[in-house]
């Protein structure tokens, strides 16, 4: 059962990226494990509900990782460009050693501020903020992407389910009528002949 189930999801996911077909093939092999007792059981529906699935995977898949990996990267990169208007502030002591009389001690405080940079400050944190908001709607897009291929995977496994379902239905019935001839075996023409 959980063979002919696999041949199935192979067929369909060959296009598809490993990781659907392994989390469709995990949640098969759930469902396929309570039937294997019996030969020509129908399998049972899936354990999952279909939004658990979804978000699952928006949670759990490399790429939508990495949209959000880089999503935070660009806020802190928004972060640090708008930390470029705050002064800068330095401390620096020095101290020479030698004799009482040449003996001193130097500490300087520097503050540095930009006063006027022809407006290129307040453009680096516009363009690290658009690239903020492109990463965020890159991340929507993943999410987006991730849930459309969960739902047809979904769906081709409900498919490949009542495909299942139905075959495993048409050779019960076969195996019933081969049950059925065999009891009642039906006379030769040589024996029809003979009580005629």
């Amino acid at each position: 059962m959980f063979f002919s189930t696999f041949i199935v999801l192979h067929a369909y996911f060959s296009q598809r990226t490993r990781d659907w077909c392994a989390i469709c093939l995990l949640f098969a092999a759930g469902a396929s494990a309570t039937a294997t007792g019996a030969s020509a059981a129908v399998v049972p529906r899936l354990p999952a509900e279909l939004g658990t699935l979804v978000t699952a995977a928006i949670r759990n898949h490399p790429i939508a990782q990495s949209a959000q990996a880089r999503q935070r990267a660009a806020l802190q990169d928004v972060a640090v460009a708008e930390r470029r208007r705050w002064p800068t502030l330095t401390a620096i002591t020095e101290s020479t050693v030698g004799a009482a009389a040449a003996a001193s001690q130097v500490m300087t405080l520097r503050i540095e501020q930009t006063l006027w940079d022809n407006g290129a400050g307040e453009a680096r944190i516009s363009a690290v903020a658009t690239a903020a908001d492109i990463s965020e709607l890159q991340v929507a897009l993943e999410q987006q992407d991730l849930a459309v291929k969960t739902i047809n995977a979904w769906e081709a496994m409900l498919s490949a389910q009542r495909r299942l379902n139905a075959a495993t239905t048409t050779v019960n019935a076969i195996e019933g009528f081969k049950a059925q001839m065999t009891r009642h075996p039906t006379p030769t023409a040589t024996e029809c002949a003979l009580d005629g």
